[in-house]
């Protein structure tokens, strides 16, 4: 198996215009592979409420609503498999598609430079302030809350760093790097 695969079609460039996402693997065991898109594929708040529990979280019903049904054919759908995952506020979720926790950001990226990612042209609707091709690179969302900042979800900032205090989680300007898990026999 190699490291990228391509699955789904989302937004790249222009908004109705659906491009194949490019997926890197990150681990791959039992006929499964869990995968995370390349490049940053959109710009969101992780929440507008108060709370910044992953389970409650306006992102988190995105991806599994929104962005699911738009990225995904239904049989893309039928390869993607449920993920139990373990947050570190609020309990566990299953989620079909999800933000990697701090922890699974540390664990799958050998540096900080491995963590970088550039944001598709499309992504870059929400960076209105940042205008050359040369700040491609930005940061993303991971699904962890900060523990220290109760209006905070940890971010990986555009130099790779985990950072865990988190930024204010009504940010629409962060980037979103979805990932799944998938049945690796139909890819």
């Amino acid at each position: 198996m190699t490291d990228e695969r391509i699955f789904g079609r989302y937004p790249q460039k222009k908004k109705n215009e659906k491009t194949p996402v490019k997926w890197r693997v990150l681990d791959a065991d039992g006929g499964e592979a869990l995968l995370i898109s390349e490049a940053v594929l959109d710009s969101r708040a992780y929440n507008g409420g108060e709370s910044n529990v992953w389970a409650e979280s306006d992102i988190r019903a995105w991806l599994n609503g929104g962005f699911y049904d738009a990225a995904f054919d239904a049989d893309e759908q039928k390869m993607i498999v449920e993920t139990e995952n373990a947050n570190n506020k609020g309990g566990d979720t299953r989620d079909r598609v999800f933000l990697l926790s701090a922890d699974e950001a540390n664990r799958y990226f050998k540096s900080d430079r491995d963590r970088t990612a550039k944001k598709t042209r499309y992504a870059r609707k929400g960076f209105f302030f940042i205008r050359r091709k040369a700040d491609a690179i930005t940061p993303w969302w991971l699904r962890s809350s900060s523990l220290a900042y109760p209006e905070g979800a940890v971010v990986v900032n555009a130099g790779g760093r985990i950072h865990s205090d988190g930024y204010k989680m009504n940010a629409a300007i962060i980037g979103v790097r979805p990932c799944v898990r998938v049945k690796t026999d139909g890819i």
